[in-house]
């Protein structure tokens, strides 16, 4: 029972975390994201879609990675924000 409710509480917890990352996607009234990212692939610098931000996978990281499609290369690679 214990077990069950750690992994239930896990799964909440990543939940949130996601929800609270995609908050800035929803609140922009553009069409893309306010963040620069970059291709791993070509060094492409680009903004995505708030689409691909909301649907998109994200690591657990402070890097703040996703993983999108690079609209230069059209590989789905993890690309990161690009720091100010």
């Amino acid at each position: 029972m214990t077990a069950f409710l750690c992994v239930v509480g896990f799964i909440a917890f990543v939940l949130v975390v996601y929800l609270i990352r995609s908050i800035p996607s929803f609140v922009s009234s553009d069409i893309s994201s306010r963040e620069l990212f970059v291709c791993q692939s070509c060094g492409h610098e680009f903004y995505p879609k708030w689409q691909e931000m909301v649907f998109g996978r994200w690591t657990l990281s402070l890097r703040g990675e996703v993983r999108l499609r690079c609209p230069h290369c059209q590989k789905k690679e993890w690309c990161h924000e690009k720091r100010k």
